[in-house]
């Protein structure tokens, strides 16, 4: 077993993935007009919760990211794969290509194994 997983701890890397995971909720909660406190009661989590989520601090399971993808109305892989915003485009076939060769291998294959799991409506 990870000893990260036995303790509960965040990898280092898990602390970067999730710091901008963060980033960008914050940003796209903004971008559609909600308060942070609005958009916790919306998705029917508690605040304090939601900006641990917001700071990067607190892993976040599919079942929750699926929720803030439907109440944010966006798709599930431009949150996973941080995309911002102001750099949606029409090929997005090639940014996410590009997101994909920056990640470690785990990193790709936990990412995938997500989106699968959401694409199937098993989460």
């Amino acid at each position: 077993m990870n000893a990260n997983r036995k303790t509960n701890k965040m990898s280092e890397a898990e602390k970067v993935y999730y710091k901008k995971l963060g980033e960008t909720l914050r940003a796209l909660i903004k971008m559609k007009g909600f308060t942070q406190l609005d958009f916790a009661c919306s998705i029917d989590i508690s605040y304090p919760m939601l900006l641990n989520h917001l700071q990067g601090t607190r892993r976040m399971g599919a079942y929750k990211l699926s929720k803030i993808c439907r109440a944010l109305e966006i798709d599930n892989i431009d949150i996973i794969a941080l995309t911002v915003p102001d750099i949606y485009v029409e090929g997005k076939t090639e940014l996410y290509t590009e997101l994909f060769k920056r990640l470690s291998d785990r990193e790709s294959d936990t990412i995938r194994r997500l989106i699968e799991m959401l694409d199937n409506g098993e989460v």
